[in-house]
């Protein structure tokens, strides 16, 4: 046995390294990644990344400028909203031909067409689908217009609106953060330009506030006001899906902002959505020292995982400073030029049926205390003409019994409505409002309706009750919607198509639709189109009860139109029948919401927009 001290037999070094060993494809390096924050390691030491050179703008600043297509020759390019675009000539065909833009941004959507003709006039132009492309023997995305023989055009590329999605950690384990974050999303909506931007916010656990998405900051901050104070989710992967899901549909570069310290579960199908979508992720992550069971090493990998997608970063962000560093990041990285690759050519037009639009709302059950979902004044016309009879009935009575019907459809969907009637007297030009605008049971309204009595000789003041109906709309809840019900036209001199545009102008967003009611002066039925028009609205004609129930019934539900990048515009109504449009891309706006989509109408198929929330 050592009689020997540790001090006498042990040598203690002063310095002890240790190496990693020089990876070869026999034995790679097993680091992952060089210190806390970075992503880099071995392997990006071994595999220098090779910096793709961006390709210079080749085409015409302006439509003047315009440069000729060389026939099928590949086109490099790039293009930067706010910066430039190219414009493109294409030389007159002698017959009618079908122009193929075939557009390869490498999957990242920063490019997208539109064709014009030399006096600056939209031509339809829309996306192929993928059994259109497959049949003209070209890839996807492609793009399809007609041109007509010995007329030149102009093809402008240029990058769409950048849609980028905000969404944040709703958990209590960020209640530190919250004040910094909550100003750093007003920052990033006061700084929104509706030339630039498409931008929605998106909490952990809850639904999009709002409707689509928007550039305007005015409207970006009344969104924000839509926050609910409480909220308890830390689903960052649910988050990224509904996020994802979202701008699915977008064209340009998208983006998410994602706010959170990944104290998450896992969502499988989140990859394969992030696959398909793309989208460029910002990933800010904040300390999870306040979460139930943190994982700093998983959370740091998972934020650093989606950072990666598609050009993105990860950044740790705790101050106020970091909040408005890492926003600003986040856009700058959608700021840059974009890359694209085109061919053109020319083929045989092929003939392409119609497509269907058909939107619908499932509603809840109504909460007799909630304010009205919306607002509908009817404007009645009780002149003379209406004692006429109709199969032995006066039309005011035909009305009296169609307005009671809806009145009570309007109590179950919660619509507010108000009544004024015009030719209140003989040889007046007055008008009365018999019913302000509220929520009414049938019992009420009766009463009411039952006032409705046409004078002989009175006459038809409707540019005066037009006047008055912003008054009337102005403690008005919800979307709020005009009805004219009449049998004949405007008798006192006024101009009710200015009266429609005064309204407008006077920033009361209201929809005006047209009943005629017997009408058989085909001038008159144009005169009543021409002002619906004008009001955003529709006219339609109707001779009986059935007809005339069913044209109140469609005016109060909640109207959408389909507009075209021609202007070509088809009106539906929310739960109604489908309607038929070209097949094309078109922009789609609910009455009484005020974002707006883009929608893509296929050859013989129908697109079901589904608004329930």
């Amino acid at each position: 046995m050592s009689t020997q001290t540790p001090a006498e037999y042990l040598r203690i070094p002063e310095q002890l390294r240790v190496f990693e060993a020089a990876s070869t494809t026999q034995q790679p390096s097993i680091l992952g990644e060089w210190g806390e924050f970075s992503q880099a390691s071995a392997y990006e030491r071994d595999h220098e990344v090779a910096h793709i050179a961006l390709p210079a703008p080749t085409g015409g600043a302006t439509a003047e400028l315009a440069v000729t297509l060389p026939p099928a020759d590949i086109i490099a390019s790039s293009v930067r909203r706010g910066g430039n675009a190219d414009w493109w000539r294409i030389a007159a065909p002698a017959e009618q031909r079908e122009l193929r833009v075939m557009l390869d941004t490498d999957q990242q959507g920063g490019a997208h067409p539109a064709l014009f003709d030399t006096a600056g006039g939209v031509i339809p132009m829309r996306r192929a689908t993928a059994k259109e492309a497959e049949d003209r023997g070209m890839a996807m995305p492609l793009y399809l217009a007609v041109l007509e023989p010995n007329q030149s055009y102009n093809l402008r590329i240029e990058e769409p609106l950048r849609p980028i999605i905000i969404v944040w950690d709703t958990s209590g384990s960020t209640g530190p953060y919250k004040p910094a974050m909550q100003r750093a999303l007003r920052d990033i909506a006061l700084q929104a330009d509706p030339d630039r931007d498409l931008i929605g916010f998106l909490p952990f656990g809850g639904s999009f506030l709002g409707e689509g998405l928007l550039g305007a900051p005015e409207l970006l901050i009344r969104r924000l006001g839509m926050i609910a104070q409480s909220g308890n989710s830390s689903n960052s992967e649910g988050a990224l899906i509904q996020a994802s899901d979202m701008l699915a549909d977008q064209d340009g570069v998208r983006g998410i902002i994602l706010i959170t310290d990944a104290a998450t579960g896992q969502d499988a199908p989140l990859w394969e959505m992030l696959t398909k979508v793309r989208p460029r992720i910002g990933a800010l992550a904040i300390p999870s020292t306040g979460a139930f069971g943190p994982n700093p090493d998983r959370e740091r990998d998972l934020m650093e995982n989606w950072g990666r997608v598609n050009g993105g970063f990860y950044q740790y962000i705790s101050t106020q400073a970091d909040f408005t560093e890492g926003f600003a990041r986040a856009v700058d990285k959608m700021r840059g030029p974009k890359p694209y690759e085109m061919r053109v050519t020319l083929g045989p037009v092929v003939a392409q049926p119609d497509g269907q639009l058909r939107v619908i709302e499932t509603l809840a059950e109504r909460d007799a205390a909630a304010p009205p979902n919306s607002s509908l004044l009817i404007l009645i016309d009780t002149s003379g003409s209406m004692l006429q009879r109709i199969d032995g009935q006066r039309r005011y009575q035909i009305a009296q019994t169609a307005l009671s019907q809806l009145v009570k459809s309007a109590e179950a969907r919660g619509i507010a409505i108000g009544l004024r009637q015009f030719g209140v007297a003989p040889d007046a030009c007055d008008s009365a409002l018999l019913a302000p605008i509220s929520l009414y049971a049938l019992e009420d309204m009766a009463g009411i309706l039952n006032k409705i009595l046409p004078q002989n000789n009175a006459r038809t003041p409707i540019a005066a009750a037009l006047a008055m109906a912003g008054n009337d709309l102005a403690n008005a809840q919800g979307a709020p919607r005009i009805v004219i019900l009449t049998d004949g036209e405007e008798t006192c001199d006024g101009d009710p198509k200015q009266a429609i545009l005064d309204l407008a102008e006077q920033g009361i967003a209201v929809r005006i639709d047209i009943v005629g009611f017997a009408i058989d002066d085909p001038a008159l039925s144009d005169t009543f189109a021409d002002w619906a028009a004008a009001g955003q609205g529709q006219y339609v004609n109707v001779s009986d009860l059935a007809s005339l129930e069913r044209a109140l019934l469609d005016a109060s539900q909640t109207q959408y139109r389909a507009i075209a990048v021609d202007g070509f515009t088809v009106s539906g109504t929310v739960s109604g029948d489908a309607v038929a449009l070209p097949a094309g891309r078109y922009t789609l706006m609910i009455d009484g919401r005020d974002g707006e989509t883009t929608i893509d109408i296929e050859p013989q198929t129908e697109l079901l927009i589904d608004l329930t929330k």
